[in-house]
């Protein structure tokens, strides 16, 4: 729909005004969508998880997913790290667009940087699957230790971002 509509205004001498319909109004539908899931992120030089708790609950599930089965006590979590995955997914994105997606640790690893994450679904408040992330972590923070024990972190990081793929449109 186009909307003319004469203004008055002393800013401009011809009295014309210009509008666009999107700097004041928007459809009532036209919103982000939030996502989340939860990953696995590998590859991780002993900075992964130390705690045997989520993590290692996470690994022997995938595990599980794809026909191993194994001994809890013979699996270390070190370079593994058990992450919450948040999107915002926006109305025009379709099925097979990219979509970045925050990578964040929920244990207790030190750091993501160099790692991987395995394939995780990202799924809207109604439950259904929207999007899949998987890839590399990217991360803008460190952290460093000397041999003497002086240690420095900069920014997060135990934060990142990875790529996903839309899956499904939203209605």
């Amino acid at each position: 729909f186009l909307v003319l509509l004469p203004v008055a205004t002393g800013a401009q001498e011809t009295g014309e005004l210009t509008l666009r319909i999107k700097d004041v109004a928007r459809l009532e539908e036209d919103r982000a969508n939030q996502l989340t899931g939860f990953g696995l992120v590998v590859g991780l030089n002993g900075t992964g998880d130390g705690s045997q708790g989520f993590a290692l609950e996470m690994v022997l599930n995938f595990l599980a997913h794809h026909g191993f089965e194994v001994d809890r006590t013979n699996i270390r979590v070190r370079n593994v790290a058990a992450v919450a995955l948040s999107a915002s997914l926006p109305l025009y994105k379709q099925s097979g667009d990219g979509l970045e997606v925050t990578v964040s640790s929920l244990g207790d690893a030190k750091s993501l940087q160099g790692g991987i994450l395995l394939q995780s679904p990202l799924a809207g408040a109604d439950g259904k699957v929207y999007a899949v992330a998987q890839g590399p972590v990217v991360v803008g923070g460190f952290s460093a230790e000397s041999r003497r024990g002086s240690r420095q972190t900069t920014n997060q990081p135990t934060v990142g971002f990875t790529q996903a793929i839309v899956e499904r449109e939203v209605p």
